[in-house]
């Protein structure tokens, strides 16, 4: 109650300094690293390249087909940069903050996101977003919680018109990262998980948490994509953080699991644990609170070659 007290008096007083704060009108940029999202990849990349001028995305070692439909979507999206990313760990925080290093380095203005290949601006369209954005312009990155929902049919590939389900709120409060390009001298380090930045300096509205824009968030498709997803994350994440045990607490908890089939308790509670013992609360889900084709709660942009 108090946290969320002080992020909302954080954020009027961000929304009142920025009245007196010069526009910064400047690209809306995205980066990411994937790995075997052939299943999502297309509309997840119609998606960006309808809401962001610049498109960054690292392909790391997929072996299902990803990279070379990325290559191909590129032809089509000339705002897609396709990068590959070849070391074994997954050293997220490194390539998510030399990707940003990069583009703060000749980017003056606009905001830079870090989106997962599951992750989708909720509800948004590309001049909806600047404008919300615009409001905040004082603040040097903003967080913007997960809405988490399921394919209601678990298919492969997503589409367009998929029908998903999913809840507007949950007990699981995981926030995703963009930073103000005109104020980002003080961003040292994207974190890994792009759910936060370090800062070389204390300072003003260093992390201002939204509550009008969302991620939508779709982590389970299938029951074989889950499975491989958190095989391989884990393998991955564990060459690049051997060190540091947090990382990939949800992911290890779920591979205790023997069924991963009650997917709205999965989906609802994905990343709930338990803060002491590591392991996954399981809170009964209420109905959900979102429903519809997931065209109807992000912009696609025109349809990507061969759908």
């Amino acid at each position: 109650m108090i946290r969320n007290l002080k992020r909302t008096l954080r954020r009027l007083s961000c929304q009142a300094r920025s009245v007196f704060t010069p526009a910064a009108d400047g690209p809306l940029i995205c980066a990411s690293i994937v790995r075997n999202e052939v299943d999502i990849i297309d509309v997840w990349v119609a998606h960006l390249s309808a809401i962001f001028d610049h498109v960054l995305i690292y392909n790391h070692l997929s072996s299902d087909g990803t990279r070379e439909r990325l290559l191909e979507l590129a032809k089509r999206y000339h705002n897609l940069e396709i990068r590959d990313y070849t070391e074994p760990g997954h050293h997220q925080s490194a390539v998510m903050t030399s990707a940003f290093l990069e583009v703060a380095s000749h980017t003056s203005k606009g905001w830079m996101f870090f989106l997962d290949g599951d992750e989708f601006i909720f509800e948004k369209g590309r001049d909806e977003l600047r404008r919300e954005l615009s409001r905040y312009r004082a603040a040097i990155t903003v967080r913007m919680r997960w809405v988490n929902v399921y394919p209601v049919a678990l298919q492969s590939p997503i589409q367009a018109a998929t029908e998903i389900e999913g809840w507007l709120e949950g007990p699981c409060q995981i926030h995703k990262l963009a930073v103000n390009l005109s104020r980002a001298e003080t961003v040292t380090k994207i974190i890994q998980g792009n759910h936060g930045a370090l800062f070389n300096r204390r300072a003003p509205f260093q992390k201002v948490h939204l509550d009008t824009i969302r991620i939508l968030h779709m982590p389970i498709r299938t029951d074989a994509q889950i499975a491989a997803k958190v095989a391989t994350g884990l393998a991955s994440n564990a060459i690049a953080t051997a060190r540091n045990s947090n990382h990939s607490a949800h992911w290890k908890a779920m591979a205790g699991l023997k069924d991963l089939s009650d997917v709205q308790t999965h989906v609802y509670n994905y990343s709930n644990l338990n803060t002491t013992t590591g392991e996954l609360l399981r809170v009964p889900p209420p109905a959900p609170s979102l429903s519809g084709r997931l065209c109807d709660h992000v912009v696609l942009g025109e349809k990507p070659p061969g759908v």
